[in-house]
């Protein structure tokens, strides 16, 4: 399916739960990339999943790899049609807030939408920084609120409890 349900969100949530206990006591905060949920990913993976018709997919909370390089953090989401809809028509200021890199759509081939985020990360300061700017974002779209616009990429969006106001 092309947007969230309930359903596949209940199922992925289970898949979640089931690799954060599987996950080995040995998995390093900052520079595995086995596959296993990054530990300073979890408790923000946690918030966002909270929302209505949001998913977490995938997530990375950067690296710095051996030769002192920084791989940025990533999330995959599922949205539902709602949700995604006013993603669209906010996308372009979400992409223009600070921490965020770059907002893009991925199209599976049997007919799965994602919502793909890459922000700043690779340590706990500039992780934290960008997932706030991230997770204030998606909170403003799981609800009623929504710009009036689209906002050009030199706007920043303010989310208040309820709405989404754009300057």
């Amino acid at each position: 399916m092309r947007y969230l349900t309930a359903a596949e969100k209940a199922q992925e949530l289970t898949t979640w739960l089931v690799a954060c206990a599987d996950m080995p006591c040995d998995v390093s905060a900052w520079s595995d990339e086995r596959g296993f949920p990054d530990p300073p990913m979890i408790p923000w993976c946690e918030k966002i999943n909270r929302l209505e018709g949001i998913c977490t997919v995938q997530s990375c909370g950067g690296h710095r790899r051996t030769d002192g390089s920084i791989v940025s953090g990533h999330l995959w989401l599922r949205l539902s049609r709602e949700v995604s809809e006013r993603f669209d028509q906010t996308a372009l200021g979400f992409a223009a807030q600070p921490g965020i890199e770059q907002v893009s759509r991925l199209y599976a081939p049997w007919g799965a939408e994602v919502a793909a985020v890459v922000f700043a990360a690779g340590d706990r300061t500039r992780l934290n920084r960008s997932m706030r700017v991230v997770l204030r974002y998606l909170r403003g779209i799981a609800t009623s609120g929504r710009c009036r616009s689209i906002p050009s990429p030199g706007t920043r969006c303010r989310v208040r409890q309820t709405s989404v106001s754009c300057s």
